[in-house]
């Protein structure tokens, strides 16, 4: 597996998507972002919830990666999606302050 990211993130585009549901977080999501082209079976996403690292699968519905799918990315793709689901996590953690 290997992940395809733009380079610049300005490059990246936002794809609307109806009936996700996060398998981690049971969580509706209603977009994705990414390169050129909108999601396809094995690309990944992050939810914005819960930070959990998914996959696409051949229906387009999502799924948490396995152990082993974790264990057998890419050394580079591994690290942008740490970094992202890092975001994801910030994100939610301001999220939470602000609404209190």
């Amino acid at each position: 597996m290997s992940a395809s990211f733009p380079s610049d993130p300005n490059d990246f585009k936002e794809y609307k998507m109806t009936n996700a549901i996060c398998p981690s977080c049971a969580k509706p999501l209603d977009g994705a972002a990414g390169g050129d082209q909108a999601p396809a079976p094995g690309d990944f996403s992050i939810c914005i919830y819960c930070a959990t690292i998914l996959k696409f699968d051949k229906n387009l519905d999502l799924e948490v990666l396995s152990q082993k799918e974790l264990q057998d990315l890419d050394p580079e793709d591994s690290k942008i999606l740490m970094h992202i689901a890092n975001l994801a996590l910030k994100i939610k953690h301001s999220r939470r302050f602000r609404n209190s």
